[in-house]
């Protein structure tokens, strides 16, 4: 479902980014540069220190700022581009949250336990978008709604082991 709002709120955003002018009627100029996709997510954790809750806030940030901000981010290459950056920053923080559970003191039984969850998790989350990408099948919006679950989906699963980290540490 977040996903479906995910690929709704991008439709939304590009309409809104083609239409922004000023009361003048001349687009608008000098948009800020914008931070790497793993600054941003960064940033955003540091904003929500102590708040794992207000972390769901942070996937799809960078997606946002680069489609509106960078030249060519709303065209479907840069759309993709931009959600490929915020996946792959998100991949670099799962990696890091599964090493330093790994690094936990848990169990033989834990660690084959989750390793199949894992492996389990990674499987529904390349067929989910799969699927999701099969509506637009042929269509330029395909790539754009795989890459933008695949970084959704992913950002979701790196939140989550960041709590089972922090659920560990309290025990």
């Amino acid at each position: 479902m977040r996903i479906a709002i995910s690929a709704l709120s991008l439709s939304l955003l590009l309409a809104s980014t083609a239409c922004a002018q000023k009361d003048d009627g001349q687009p608008e100029t000098g948009p800020e540069p914008i931070l790497s996709a793993t600054n941003t997510i960064e940033t955003c954790f540091m904003d929500h220190r102590g708040a794992a809750e207000r972390r769901e806030m942070c996937p799809g940030q960078y997606i946002e700022n680069c489609i509106r901000q960078r030249a060519g981010g709303d065209t479907t290459v840069g759309m993709i581009t931009c959600a490929r950056e915020e996946y792959e920053a998100w991949e670099i923080q799962l990696e890091r949250n599964l090493v330093t559970l790994s690094e936990t003191g848990r169990t033989a039984l834990m660690q084959t336990s989750f390793e199949a969850a894992q492996s389990s998790w990674v499987a529904h989350r390349d067929a989910q978008c799969r699927y999701e990408a099969s509506a637009y099948e042929g269509g330029t919006m395909a790539g754009v709604v795989s890459t933008a679950c695949l970084s959704a989906m992913t950002a979701q699963r790196a939140l989550r082991v960041a709590a089972l980290v922090a659920e560990m540490d309290v025990h």
